[in-house]
């Protein structure tokens, strides 16, 4: 298992992504759980998954955790873990994110996780 990171390159401070992985690093490893931050469009829950979460859509900060995405038989939903819940706690900025993401994915050490380098300037 290993966490993966990605950012929108021209996007600071938006549209950041942490997902926690299981299987080989690269196409075959599977994502069982995605933390989106500061996203650029909302996410529309399909009339799948926990009654609460059906058909909801979620602006904002959202998780698509493994336990929302588990169908009745067990294993994951297909189609890239469509089921996202809110984020209720405030994540105002990268460090409070790599924050939250520690406490969710139990990571030691993730305060090292350096924001990413957005580039605002192709001239500069």
């Amino acid at each position: 298992m290993y966490l993966y990171g990605r950012a929108t390159e021209g996007e600071p401070g938006r549209d950041v992504s942490f997902m926690f992985c299981n299987g080989a690093e690269g196409s075959k490893a599977t994502v069982i759980d995605r933390i989106d931050w500061n996203p650029l469009t909302a996410h529309a829950n399909r009339n799948k998954g926990p009654q609460d979460l059906r058909l909801l859509i979620v602006s904002g900060n959202h998780r698509h955790s493994y336990d929302d995405n588990l169908a009745s038989t067990g294993d994951l939903r297909a189609g890239n873990l469509p089921v996202a819940r809110p984020i209720d706690e405030r994540l105002e900025t990268f460090d409070k994110l790599v924050a939250f993401v520690a406490v969710s994915y139990n990571i030691k050490g993730a305060e090292r996780i350096m924001p990413p380098l957005w580039i605002e300037d192709l001239f500069g």
